[in-house]
């Protein structure tokens, strides 16, 4: 535990002048809670409905073709954010599933259970893309720590391939929405 966050853990010990023991044991329990709320909330939002308040805003307000790529964007952004993809899939799953599941029905399409297999992976896509992207991720700084690599030098090296994959997977979900689920006239 001690070994993935060493980076940032040593950046914030020359400038806050503290010990080594201190610091690991205060980040260790830090990024424990940390992802201890992402999953909590998760747990609370399934819990408040939240999806079922979500599906009732915007269950027939958005073109059934954009969500998979509404929920990767949203996802890319969130996984970012947090710099996990874990913590991603237990805020968005519990919203964006029944939110998919909605639109599919409401857009008349022969197979909804595809449509949300397309979101499903969307929301796969967008969190790992951001897991991998995130400069505050525990796997980007412990692959920047094991190449000996600058962390950002890393990061920048990891965004260019990855979004132009994200942004062909983005026109892929598309195409695939309008051309494969469309309902037979």
């Amino acid at each position: 535990n001690d070994v993935r966050l060493a980076a940032f853990e040593k950046g914030w010990v020359k400038e806050h002048q503290l010990s080594e023991p201190l610091t690991g044991a205060f980040f260790d329990i830090f990024v424990d809670l940390f992802h201890e709320c992402l999953l909590d909330y998760g747990a609370i939002s399934r819990e408040v409905g939240a999806g079922v308040y979500l599906v009732a805003q915007l269950g027939d307000a958005i073109p059934y073709w954009t969500l998979p790529v509404l929920l990767q964007v949203l996802t890319m952004v969130i996984a970012f954010s947090t710099g996990t993809s874990w913590g991603t899939y237990a805020i968005a799953f519990p919203l964006a599933m029944p939110l998919a599941w909605q639109i599919g029905q409401a857009a008349g399409l022969d197979d909804p259970l595809l449509f949300m297999s397309l979101c499903f992976a969307a929301v796969l896509n967008g969190s790992v893309y951001g897991d991998q992207c995130s400069p505050i991720s525990d796997t980007t700084i412990l692959s920047a720590m094991t190449t000996g690599c600058d962390l950002m030098d890393h990061v920048k090296t990891q965004i260019v391939p990855a979004t132009g994959a994200a942004a062909l997977a983005g026109i892929l979900w598309t195409v695939i929405a309008v051309t494969m689920l469309q309902s037979a006239p």
